[in-house]
């Protein structure tokens, strides 16, 4: 499997209370600031692997759904 980095895109988004700037990256939904507000190339997330994959979906037909509550008291999750 290749593994690449998506290329981020910072923004800048605003103000902290404490006069700061804060930047955002929209594609890694991450934080692109330093301590000091200075701007960064890259942004702050761990996970840029996972967000470079690619993810194989089919499409599928669902015919029926049936929904069990066995005992809400006991188990609120219910079984599908």
């Amino acid at each position: 499997m290749k593994k690449f980095k998506m290329k981020c895109d910072i923004k800048y988004v605003g103000k902290k209370r404490n006069g700061i700037p804060q930047y955002y990256c929209s594609i890694h939904k991450s934080n692109a600031f330093d301590k000091k507000g200075n701007k960064l190339e890259e942004c702050l997330c761990n996970y840029k692997e996972i967000f470079a994959n690619d993810i194989d979906i089919k499409k599928t037909k669902v015919e029926n759904i049936k929904i069990i509550y066995t005992n809400i008291l006991e188990n609120p999750v219910p079984t599908i």
